[in-house]
């Protein structure tokens, strides 16, 4: 790290070869700079791997302070200017972004991030104010691009999403809401299908609704419809399995059931709380009926109940 105040101004400059974040996950050869004068601050951010795949960045984006009135609210304005990022060996470009900040909201102008045809964007407000919401567009987004997190945790995905997302009451319920469609979608090299996941907020219970299934050709592989109460955390979902293959489970049950193999049909009830789920039912497995609860038992030790 390296600072020095020269004119009124405040030059920092830092350097890592490596720099982690979440976890393991890590950039390499990052950079950041930033030069404050007065209510402004200047910054530039710029990484780059030393692998044969390409992950590569560089942004650049102003921040300006002031005061709101009498009672001194600061208010933060930052501009991202336009800047890239290279993920797997894929340029994405940034597009020019507003972003406002106050005592009570954080307010994102057209966040618009695309690679040819795959983009996200994101538009709205986050604050305390239940109406204020996030919108978040997707097209074409190739899901490999996350394997990079995914493979730590032991899974493998891919498939093409498409959809959109609302965020809601960020500071206390945190709900989510969304309508997305997953062509080709798959798990550990598993092919589940055209995926669809909605969910909506039921104002009157105060729980989240949420449908979603995966289709194989005419075949539902997995169906999943329930609450999610954020109040206390509370489940309570039916999850039905068609002809789905075992091995898309094992990163789950990792330590709890080795090699897990085979064709799955069944109907098992997903309850308890978000930290502490329950799994419990029936489900049959290659013709022998196999019972699913919480008690840690490997399935090779499972009783049948044919």
């Amino acid at each position: 790290i390296k600072s020095q105040i020269n004119n009124e101004q405040l030059d920092i400059k830092l350097d890592a070869k490596s720099f982690f974040f979440s976890g393991s996950n890590n950039i390499d050869n990052f950079k950041f700079e930033t030069h404050v004068y007065h209510d402004t601050v200047n910054i530039n951010v710029g990484w780059e791997n030393d692998d044969t795949i390409k992950y590569s960045g560089n942004i650049k984006a102003n921040c300006y302070f002031s005061r709101f009135d009498s009672l001194d609210n600061l208010i933060t304005t930052i501009v991202i200017h336009p800047s890239e990022i290279v993920l797997s060996d894929s340029l994405w470009r940034i597009e020019k972004t507003l972003i406002n900040i106050d005592s009570s909201s954080f307010k994102l102008k057209e966040l618009y991030v695309f690679h040819d045809n795959q983009y996200f964007k994101l538009n709205g407000t986050i604050s305390e104010l239940p109406e204020d919401t996030l919108f978040v567009d997707y097209q074409n987004i190739d899901l490999s691009l996350f394997n990079i997190f995914a493979l730590q945790k032991g899974f493998e995905v891919g498939g093409i999403l498409n959809g959109n997302s609302n965020f809601t009451s960020f500071y206390t319920d945190k709900l989510f809401t969304s309508n997305l469609i997953i062509e080709n979608s798959e798990i550990n090299k598993e092919i589940l299908g055209k995926m669809n996941v909605k969910s909506s907020w039921d104002k009157k219970n105060k729980q989240l609704r949420i449908e979603a299934f995966a289709k194989r050709d005419e075949i539902k592989t997995v169906s999943l419809n329930g609450f999610y109460l954020p109040s206390n955390g509370k489940l309570d979902f039916d999850l039905i399995l068609n002809k789905l293959r075992l091995n898309i489970l094992q990163p789950y049950v990792a330590g709890v059931a080795d090699d897990l193999r085979g064709i799955s049909t069944g109907k098992l009830k997903l309850t308890g709380k978000l930290k502490e789920p329950i799994l419990e039912g029936d489900v049959k497995v290659d013709r022998k009926s196999t019972r699913l609860n919480s008690s840690h038992i490997p399935l090779s030790r499972m009783p049948s109940s044919a």
